[in-house]
């Protein structure tokens, strides 16, 4: 695959979990987190640390360029302040690596407040995902938009609940992808959604949504006539946690493919 005139991983996108092993059934007696995933079985999540501590998800998408929410930087833009880690299940586990670079979406937040919340990092040492006891591999761009309906898999670190405790170890939800006319009405999110950008996964009623400390944490989407797993958002906001009549916002990766194509260059040089 050629990805930005790059050499990018010809695997990506490959998971354990194809399709047909991913119970897609509304799971609403469990927590705003989701449940456990099987170990290594989305191995293109990573975690962002700020000076230690859980800060951010974010998603492999080059073995030195992992793709995350701008939002994650509003504190710091201090590369030495971050580190990232790969192929880890617990909290804090997986290869750990030094941020050298970042760079935000120069779009993010001119206009709109959370339109192209989009951000890149690089790190160091690049992640060895031909090793398989790194358990890391990358994650394929998306084809297209994504489809309204699709059911998808967001995976993170965050917080079981508003108010509740952070999970020790990765957890995932599956989430429909609702029509953005639909999410945007004056029933949701009321025109507050920067459509070109943004795009809703969730239910009406609430119960199921990522939650604080999933942010930059990815939204990923089975492509099967291509038998792959594709990024097609990053956790962004929303109202409170799967509070109902509120699905999660996401940034919309396909929007961003012409910035990541360009931005990786630069951040490779």
């Amino acid at each position: 695959m050629i990805f930005g005139d790059l050499p990018i991983d010809s695997k990506c996108g490959e998971s354990m979990m194809i399709m047909e092993r991913v119970d897609f059934t509304p799971q609403f007696h469990r927590l705003v987190g989701g449940m456990e995933t099987v170990p290594h079985a989305w191995p293109w999540t990573v975690q962002i640390t700020f000076r230690d501590h859980h800060h951010c998800g974010a998603a492999l998408i080059h073995p030195e360029i992992v793709l995350t929410a701008a939002h994650c930087f509003g504190r710091s833009k201090i590369p030495t302040s971050y580190r990232a880690f790969v192929g880890g299940h617990k909290i804090y586990s997986g290869t750990e690596h030094i941020v050298t670079k970042i760079l935000i979406h120069p779009l993010y937040h001119m206009f709109v407040s959370s339109a192209y919340d989009a951000a890149l990092i690089r790190i160091s040492p690049p992640v060895n995902i031909s090793d398989p006891m790194n358990y890391a591999g990358t994650v394929c761009m998306p084809t297209l938009p994504p489809p309204n309906g699709q059911m998808c898999v967001v995976t993170g670190w965050g917080y079981e609940s508003e108010t509740g405790r952070r999970t020790g170890v990765l957890r995932e939800i599956h989430v429909p992808i609702v029509p953005s006319i639909s999410c945007n009405n004056p029933w949701h999110y009321n025109g507050k959604l920067h459509l070109p950008t943004m795009f809703c996964a969730g239910y009406s009623m609430g119960k199921v949504d990522s939650c604080q400390g999933d942010s930059g944490g990815p939204l990923v989407c089975y492509n099967k006539p291509k038998d792959i797993w594709e990024l097609q958002g990053l956790v962004s906001w929303g109202f409170g946690c799967a509070k109902p009549g509120f699905p999660g916002v996401y940034s919309k990766v396909h929007a961003f493919i012409p910035w990541i194509n360009t931005s990786i260059k630069q951040l490779l040089q």
